[in-house]
């Protein structure tokens, strides 16, 4: 983590098209120097011309952006792959089939519910429909409760949805270019995306209500219809009957039937197969279904669609990553420190000279190693500054242990989270790939080993032979 204050000079107000441009940047910088199609000297050029074009006093995100048209400007235009333009999600398709199906169920649901013509007015799929949406609103208050009190709550539709949309996302893309942009940008769109579920849950309900009244409303008119009840836990208690009709129809404006005992008694299938007139009933249901789900449903869905474009046209996003710190840093001219830390290994002259070799391949900019002698369980840390990179080197000869190289990495990590410092953590196979060549599943399990303990701690590391290594060995 990083401190707040660096947080705030390095945020900036962006929409997704400018965050996406940045992303698109960093993969494609990255690839092009990994296939040398522009050079590390190619790279300073760019941050050098952007930085004049804005001047030196612009904002991050105008000079990103400005250093970005300037790349486009520098790739082959041969390579489609590095061309290609800002895309967002394409989620109308979901939309569509989900606004289709929504629609037909509830025409469904009104022909169920108006089976030959009769209209039970207890009818389990008519009253859930109710109930579901009762609930789903309920679910909603009480998330709005919690936000006040600054906490929050996965509604699990949302969730499921919104996890959906980002495994297909990742899956229907090809191609290493690709692939990077949408694993970087896609965790930054979560919270549109989450925004897109609740627009497209909201949609759906609507609909689903809109069948409903539609189905009645042309079942009514093509045909004779007419309503009652019959429940076989009800079937002696018709005044129970009364107060549920009453309690979930007897509310309704501009129906001014009143539900008495003797009419609820006429309406019980079992005395009146036929039951009585529907007109004043398909009036009160679907007035129901407009003003419990039709209407609400229709506000939550534009509210959501107004969330969404406000998240949309609203990123915080941090430049404190390594990649445009490293810009910010050519840019002004400053020199990248590396401190370099050694745990209970020595690094040679010829894995040093290899270590300075990865530099440029990592575009690093200027850098400077600063060397420090080997550090045990019991050395205080080193003292660090900001604008620097610590580089711990531990050796494969020995296995990781929770309270030795693990506690180290923890103390380093925590050291580092005070100033603008990342890690990076190298295990140096070469003396025991030297020492096992003619065992190779040795050295197999010793690397699985190592790499098992290592990701615990959530750091970038890489298994490498320091006397024979590149930049490919490290991503």
């Amino acid at each position: 983590m990083v401190s707040q204050d660096i947080r705030r000079k390095t945020q900036e107000n962006m929409n997704a098209e400018e965050v996406a441009t940045l992303i698109r940047m960093q993969v494609i910088e990255k690839e092009a120097l990994r296939s040398n199609q522009i050079s590390p000297e190619d790279s300073l050029s760019l941050t050098i011309e952007a930085s004049k074009q804005v001047g030196e006093k612009s904002s991050l995100k105008t000079f990103f952006l400005s250093r970005a048209k300037l790349l486009n400007r520098l790739l082959p235009k041969s390579d489609p792959h590095l061309i290609q333009s800002y895309a967002w999600i394409k989620t109308w398709p979901l939309t569509f089939v989900s606004i289709v199906l929504s629609l037909l169920l509830g025409v469904l649901i009104g022909q169920i519910t108006s089976g030959s013509s009769r209209i039970n007015l207890l009818s389990p799929p008519f009253l859930g429909l109710i109930v579901w949406n009762l609930i789903v609103y309920l679910l909603i208050l009480i998330n709005l409760s919690l936000r006040l009190l600054k906490k929050n709550i996965n509604l699990p539709f949302r969730t499921r949805i919104t996890s959906w949309i980002v495994k297909f996302q990742r899956k229907s893309h090809k191609g290493p270019i690709e692939e990077a942009f949408w694993n970087a940008f896609l965790p930054l769109c979560t919270p549109i995306i989450r925004q897109y579920s609740s627009f497209l849950l909201h949609v759906s309900a609507l609909c689903l209500g809109l069948g409903v009244v539609l189905g009645l409303a042309f079942h009514g008119f093509a045909t004779s219809i007419t309503v009652g009840w019959e429940s076989t836990w009800f079937f002696n208690q018709p005044e129970m009957v009364q107060y549920i009709l009453n309690t979930v129809y007897g509310w309704l404006p501009l129906v001014n039937q009143e539900i008495t005992l003797q009419s609820v008694q006429q309406m019980h299938f079992d005395v009146n197969y036929s039951g009585i007139y529907a007109g004043p009933w398909l009036l009160r249901l679907m007035m129901m279904v407009s003003l419990l789900v039709i209407i609400p449903r229709g506000f939550l869905a534009l509210f959501s669609l107004w969330k969404q474009k406000q998240a949309t046209n609203h990123f915080d996003f941090y430049f404190n990553q390594p990649y445009f710190q490293n810009i910010i840093r050519q840019r002004d001219g400053k020199t990248m420190k590396i401190h370099l830390i050694p745990f209970a290994t020595t690094i040679s002259v010829e894995e040093h000279l290899q270590l300075e070799k990865l530099t440029a391949s990592l575009e690093l900019g200027k850098t400077q190693f600063v060397d420090h002698p080997t550090f045990y369980e019991d050395t205080d840390l080193p003292k660090l500054d900001g604008q620097s990179e610590c580089w711990v080197v531990f050796s494969m000869g020995a296995t990781g242990e929770e309270d030795v190289q693990g506690q180290f990495i923890r103390d380093l990590v925590k050291l580092c989270s005070q100033e603008k410092n990342t890690i990076r953590i190298f295990v140096n196979s070469a003396s025991f790939e030297e020492r096992f060549k003619k065992i190779p599943l040795r050295i197999e399990q010793r690397k699985h080993a190592w790499s098992e303990f290592l990701t615990t701690y959530q750091q970038p590391f890489a298994i490498v032979n320091l006397k024979n290594m590149s930049a490919e060995d490290i991503k």
